[in-house]
């Protein structure tokens, strides 16, 4: 009986020893590049400490969940975006409407899955009927813009259809997620296995994180590492292409022109890919192409607000650390900062 429970021991013990590794050093309450990738949290970064006062700020914008949409409203912004409006209290749409008080509309994200399709919708729809606004701001992360370019230009989004997909959501709220065995599941072996494949590749052979050597300190942290999300280098090719590009834009300026009938302005906001905008300080960036989303795009005629975010962002780095999370794919209260006071500079120069 001895010799059985000491070669059970013996066979369990890598799995265990596995076991308590994973559980003392992956994080699923930090940021998305952790959680995707199985990155070890070995640093010292700590987003609670670095942003505890913008975490804590009140917030000034109204949402389509909260709004009672049997009632006319009228808001001199409306946003519709994806997780980069959705930041809630640190977000750039937060510090838009703090000088802009009571007057900032946010489309809840859950509401909708492509910003550009949505926009169809609405115009196409009376949405704007009941809900008077003066600008809409149109965001999209930069890695999903040329995918996001095949729409459905016919979609119709209604107040009754918006009211619907309220009620919808209300029944979800209280489900349980369904809970996994820790010791059992695949999150063990893959934390394992990428762990040790970082040190022979930058994305460990097969994760979706990246992480890459860069010239100089570009975070709060104990290293000299960023972390990007594949996706960022898997969409290089659709947002270099040209004719994409230009199919987006045209689509830009067509919403311009059925916007300005209705007397609203709209304004362009596309969010640069983390990788992007931290390129030129890779210390081996020719092992990577180099993204040209933003040398194509800017050069296109536009008869919309464009916020020119990708060289604000850039400037910004010299000047400050941490515009984006270290351990995630999203900006920080830093980077909302500045696109927000572009935003509303570009209001105030066009009113």
């Amino acid at each position: 009986m001895k010799k059985f429970l000491l070669r059970v021991v013996l066979f369990l013990s890598p799995v265990l020893v596995a076991f308590a590794i994973t559980e003392s050093f992956f994080s699923t309450e930090k940021g998305d590049l952790l959680k995707i990738g199985y990155v070890a949290d070995v640093s010292d970064y700590d987003v609670n400490k670095l942003f505890s006062e913008e975490f804590k700020r009140k917030k000034y914008f109204t949402t389509t969940s909260e709004l009672d949409l049997s009632k006319k409203s009228k808001f001199k912004i409306l946003v519709i975006g994806d997780s980069f409006s959705d930041q809630g209290n640190y977000g750039y749409p937060n510090y838009l409407a703090e000088s802009n008080k009571n007057s900032l509309l946010k489309l809840d994200r859950n509401y909708h899955k492509n910003p550009f399709e949505t926009l169809f919708g609405i115009i196409n729809g009376d949405l704007l009927d009941s809900i008077k606004v003066e600008y809409i701001v149109l965001q999209s992360v930069e890695r999903e813009v040329a995918i996001r370019t095949n729409i459905n230009e016919s979609a119709i989004l209604t107040i009754d259809s918006l009211r619907k997909i309220k009620e919808a959501k209300k029944s979800l709220v209280n489900l349980e997620p369904k809970q996994t065995d820790k010791l059992f599941s695949d999150r063990i072996p893959k934390f394992i296995t990428l762990n040790i494949g970082y040190n022979f590749d930058d994305n460990g052979f097969h994760s979706e994180t990246y992480i890459v050597k860069t010239k100089r300190s570009l975070f709060t942290v104990n290293n000299n590492n960023l972390l990007f999300y594949f996706v960022d280098l898997q969409s290089l090719n659709d947002n270099s292409d040209q004719e994409k590009l230009e199919k987006l834009n045209t689509q830009l300026n067509f919403l311009t022109s059925k916007l300005s009938e209705k007397g609203i302005k709209l304004i362009v906001l596309i969010s640069p890919d983390k990788y992007g905008i931290y390129y030129d300080e890779i210390t081996k960036k020719e092992k990577y192409p180099k993204p040209q989303f933003f040398e194509i795009f800017n050069n296109l005629p536009k008869s919309y607000l464009f916020v020119n975010s990708e060289v604000l962002l850039k400037k910004a780095i010299t000047e400050k650390s941490d515009l984006y999370f270290y351990d995630d794919t999203h900006w920080s209260p830093n980077a909302s900062k500045i696109i927000a006071k572009e935003i509303n500079s570009l209001i105030e120069e066009n009113k």
